[in-house]
């Protein structure tokens, strides 16, 4: 995805492209300088838009981070950042090689596990605290990413 204004100068640094000599040698030489000219400008606005992406994914890593809690969808992310959301649940895959569920449901459990090391509170507290809407969804997704029970994992790591 390249920027109009990236085509807008390549097109003046062909646009302005004139013959300067009528020997044939050196017109390939000018042809190949342009070309250089093009190939430079579209590396440079490549990288551009690989920081630009970067960026949107940090806003929204940042934004799961503080607000974990809370129910998401990569809708919302997606607005938050301001991209679409198509456009917006690929290049948080491309970085993070996850998709932005996936590192939420990740983000929860990790916390979860600090709280059940950390805290008396009961398990089906710590589910709704971290932002699981149910204790069953929580007891399954952290077995399934722990390998233990959230009681197993607790009694095993206090």
């Amino acid at each position: 995805m390249y920027k109009k204004e990236t085509f807008n100068t390549v097109f003046e640094h062909f646009a302005n492209f004139k013959i300067t000599t009528s020997n044939n040698y050196v017109v390939p030489y000018q042809l190949v300088g342009r070309l250089y000219m093009l190939f430079s400008e579209i590396m440079y606005n490549a990288t551009l838009d690989k920081k630009e992406k970067s960026n949107y994914v940090e806003l929204a890593i940042n934004y799961m981070n503080l607000n974990y809690s809370k129910n998401m969808s990569i809708e919302l992310l997606a607005r938050i950042v301001g991209v679409e959301r198509t456009y917006f649940y690929r290049i948080f895959k491309e970085y993070t090689e996850m998709s932005p569920k996936e590192y939420l449901s990740n983000l929860r459990l990790e916390k979860a596990k600090m709280l059940l090391c950390n805290t008396d509170l009961i398990i089906k507290e710590i589910a709704l605290s971290v932002g699981f809407s149910n204790y069953l969804t929580f007891e399954i997704a952290f077995k399934e990413k722990n390998g233990l029970s959230p009681t197993e994992y607790r009694k095993k790591n206090r």
